[in-house]
């Protein structure tokens, strides 16, 4: 699921409660442009409270569980990748684009 507004649809559904075609009859396309605005503003993408929790681990294991060789946890140490990285826009494909990818199966199928 690649499409930034569909996931942040699930997120709130989940949060609110309400199915994604619950929200889509009862908020409005302003409402949730303001949601998405807030959550990108305030960092409260699914990554973000990843690295949060992250840190919250890291800060506990620093203390009463400190490590045999004497260093510091890290929070990348509790999380698998980086969640302030964004994902990576795809163009639309054009009609030449597909039209190349179609000859291409094609040649494949019929030599």
């Amino acid at each position: 699921m690649a499409q930034p507004e569909r996931r942040l649809a699930f997120l709130l559904a989940d949060r609110l409660g309400r199915t994604v075609e619950q929200l889509g009859r009862e908020m409005s396309a302003e409402e949730f442009l303001e949601w998405q605005v807030m959550y990108q503003a305030e960092g409260l993408t699914p990554g973000a409270q990843r690295l949060r929790h992250a840190q919250l681990l890291a800060a506990m294991h620093n203390g009463p569980l400190g490590r045999r060789d004497k260093t510091l946890w890290k929070p990348g140490q509790f999380v698998s990748s980086d969640p302030w990285r964004r994902a990576a826009v795809v163009a639309a494909p054009t009609a030449e684009s597909i039209a190349a990818q179609v000859a291409a199966i094609n040649a494949r199928i019929d030599p």
